[in-house]
Formats: C-alpha cells, sequence, structure tokens
C-alpha cells in the first residue's frame, strides 16, 4: 500500500477475477488521467513491483 500511496480501500476496489485485470486495475487507480502517449513502460518500477 506504501509503495503504491493507494488506501486499502482504494486497493479492495481493484480486485477482481485474476491478477492481471487486478494489475490493470491498480495501475488506473494510480494514473487516473494519463497524459497522451502514457506507456506501462513508463511507471515507476516500484508500482510495478508492488502491483504484482
Amino acid at each position: 500500500m506504501d509503495a503504491l500511496d493507494l488506501t486499502e480501500q482504494q486497493l479492495e476496489k481493484c480486485i477482481e477475477k485474476n491478477i492481471r485485470i487486478t494489475a490493470r486495475r491498480i495501475m488506473k487507480a494510480k494514473y487516473p488521467s494519463p497524459v497522451i502517449g502514457f506507456k506501462f513502460a513508463d511507471v515507476d518500477k516500484d508500482h510495478i513491483s508492488a502491483a504484482r
């Protein structure tokens, strides 16, 4: 939770049927309005690790 700077309640809303969808929802919660051209390759590696 600390690495992502999301609350437990926010993370609970991201839980889905499989880890792939859950991770995508976590990234969408973390980056709700990405800039044009945004790529997940641009995401902080610590955030990706924490989402996994």
